[in-house]
C-alpha cells in the first residue's frame, strides 16, 4: 500500500505496524490535545457572551460527546486493539483473529464522531456574527478545523490503509 503523508508528499509503503505507530504517535495524541483546547475553550464561554445562548449550550453539548467519543476510541485502540494486533503480526502465521465485528464498531464510531463535527460546523454557518468574533473564538475555529482534519486523516488510515490489510479486504475504490 502507499499513502501520501499529510506532511510531506514523500510516498511510502506502510505495514500495518507502521499505521498503528503513524496514528498512535501523531494522530490519537494531536486529536485529543485539539479536543482538550476546543473543550477548555467552550467551558471558559459556556454562558453565551459571544453567541446565542441556545448555540452555546448546544456547542458546549456536542464538544463534550466529541471529546468523549475521541477519548474512549483512542484509549481502545491504542491500549487494547492496537496491543493485540501486534502480538497477532508477530505469530509465525501472521493473521490477526480479531472478529470483523470489531473493525465494524469502529467504523461506526468514526461515524458519530464525524456527525459530531458536522453538527458542530453546522451551529454556526447561520452565524453572521463570525467575522465580528474576538481572536479567541477565531483560535477556537482554526483548532476545530485543524482537529476535523486530524480525525479525517485517522479515519482513512484506519479504513482505507490499515483494516483491509488486517482483513484481507480492499476498500471499493480499491478494488477496481
Amino acid at each position: 500500500m502507499h499513502f501520501k503523508g499529510p506532511r510531506n508528499s514523500v510516498e511510502q509503503v506502510l505495514r500495518p505496524d507502521s499505521i498503528m505507530h503513524i496514528i498512535e504517535s501523531e494522530y490519537h495524541q494531536k486529536i485529543n490535545e485539539c479536543c482538550n483546547i476546543v473543550n477548555d475553550f467552550v467551558l471558559q464561554h459556556s454562558h453565551g457572551d459571544d453567541v446565542d445562548l441556545s448555540v452555546s449550550e448546544l456547542l458546549h453539548l456536542l464538544i463534550a460527546k466529541l471529546s468523549d467519543e475521541i477519548k474512549h476510541l483512542t484509549l481502545k485502540e491504542s491500549g487494547i486493539l492496537y496491543p493485540i494486533i501486534k502480538k497477532d503480526l508477530k505469530n509465525t502465521t501472521g493473521k490477526v483473529t480479531i472478529d470483523r465485528q470489531i473493525f465494524e464498531s469502529i467504523k461506526t464510531r468514526h461515524l458519530v464522531i464525524s456527525e459530531l463535527i458536522k453538527r458542530i460546523k453546522r451551529l454556526f454557518n447561520d452565524q453572521n456574527e463570525l467575522l465580528d468574533l474576538n481572536d479567541d473564538w477565531k483560535i477556537f475555529f482554526e483548532t476545530l478545523m485543524l482537529l476535523e482534519e486530524k480525525i479525517y486523516e485517522w479515519i482513512y488510515l484506519e479504513q482505507d490503509l490499515l483494516f483491509p490489510q488486517l482483513t484481507g479486504t480492499l476498500p471499493a475504490a480499491q478494488a477496481n
